[in-house]
């Protein structure tokens, strides 16, 4: 994490600029300030919560399955969300992450003894917002196919393309309701851990323990649908 922060290229150019100015004005009071603003730069962000995720989820990365339906590519959630088109989808699924980003903070931030009792929540989080760009791409992928009523005169061929539409336009509805509940879900993290922190002895265990249970509750029900099996 250390070294991370010691090789960051923005630390390292603040170090460079304050070594190029000293040497061009022989100003001894230049070095001593670059050294201390390096410092504090690189103290910064190696305590910076967000920091040690991206690090960590950047060596998790090269050794990490690939996502479903990311084409192979071991890419993050914010690249995959890139390549989500424009829309009611694509927005939601920012807000989610930007979501899950707020909860992993209060739980890292709260006191030893909630990180202890969730400490499961940020992996399972983690591998949530995996699943919910799994089941946004999904759903993309199924809009973007979903054939339009016909009104042609040949019956046969118009009653089997709208009832395609129809079987697309219930799967669309489904995932909708799933991706609905999931974002509800993650919304409330943060609030859920910041009152878990204020609990003492077993209130705090049992919300603790709900806490987990949501998460995979929703789990299941954004597996089953991927799966195309039924929650249990």
């Amino acid at each position: 994490m250390t070294r991370a922060a010691l090789l960051r290229p923005m630390h390292l150019l603040v170090a460079a600029i304050g070594i190029a100015f000293f040497a061009m004005t022989l100003a001894w009071w230049v070095l001593p300030l670059t050294l201390v603003t390096y410092l504090a730069l690189v103290y910064l962000a190696a305590s910076a919560p967000l920091f040690k995720r991206r690090i960590l989820e950047g060596r998790e990365s090269l050794t990490g399955a690939a996502p479903v339906l990311s084409g192979g590519e071991k890419a993050s959630p914010e690249q995959r969300l890139r390549r989500l088109p424009n829309g009611e989808t694509r927005t939601r699924v920012e807000a989610a992450l930007a979501a899950r980003d707020r909860a992993l903070v209060a739980i890292e931030n709260s006191g030893e003894a909630v990180r202890g009792l969730l400490q499961d929540a940020p992996p399972k989080l983690n591998l949530l917002l995996e699943r919910l760009i799994d089941v946004a791409e999904k759903r993309e992928q199924v809009a973007a196919t979903a054939p339009h009523p016909d009104t042609a005169p040949d019956g046969l061929r118009r009653t089997a393309r709208n009832a395609a539409s129809e079987q697309k336009e219930r799967e669309l509805r489904t995932m909708d309701a799933q991706l609905s509940d999931a974002f509800e879900k993650i919304s409330t993290l943060r609030p859920r851990v910041v009152r878990i922190s204020t609990e003492v002895g077993n209130d705090a265990r049992e919300a603790a323990g709900r806490l987990i249970a949501d998460l995979d509750e929703t789990l299941r029900h954004l597996d089953a649908l991927l799966s195309g099996t039924s929650p249990r």
